[in-house]
């Protein structure tokens, strides 16, 4: 099966408790013989990488201000 998780911010950049559990959803998926690509959000360019054998696309996104205070990536 192909899956794609969809996460704000993932593990080792922010290690709050929805980045664990999409990262360890994605981590398990890969082990279970799954293909995983994970998309979260970064505030510097855009890049793709492979984590753990998962491919990783982080998107350069910046969230406006008044948003910055509960938590969303600037």
């Amino acid at each position: 099966m192909r899956i794609l998780v969809l996460s704000d911010r993932i593990p080792p950049e922010h290690a709050g408790g929805a980045e664990k559990i999409a990262w360890q959803l994605a981590l398990g998926y890969h082990v279970a013989g799954h293909t995983v690509q994970v998309v979260a959000a970064t505030p510097g360019p855009t890049q793709a990488e492979v984590r753990q054998g998962v491919q990783t696309l982080h998107l350069h996104s910046r969230y406006p201000a008044p948003l910055a205070g509960l938590g969303f990536a600037l």
